[in-house]
């Protein structure tokens, strides 16, 4: 797989979800920044090396360091498996 640039992945995301309707722009630039945070995390791997242990440290990280409540991590999580 040719190595995809963090702008350049999170460009091909929003072309994905401003195909979506009914996606607000506000929910678009949400789900931008938690690819962000989520690469910076897991310190810019590759997509095709990330594993499951990756996403569910992340989770853990956001709810104990983080604080986040239960209900967005919950929300994060869905919105990964789709």
């Amino acid at each position: 797989l040719r190595q995809l640039s963090l702008t350049r992945f999170c460009y091909l995301i929003w072309q994905v979800l401003a195909k979506r309707v009914g996606r607000e722009h506000r929910t678009e630039k949400s789900y931008i920044n938690w690819i962000k945070h989520f690469a910076q995390f897991i310190n810019y791997k590759s997509p095709g090396d990330t594993k499951e242990k990756d996403i569910k440290y992340f989770l853990t990280h956001l709810a104990i360091d983080r604080k986040l409540a239960p209900s967005i991590t919950a929300a994060i999580s869905l919105t990964s498996n789709r």
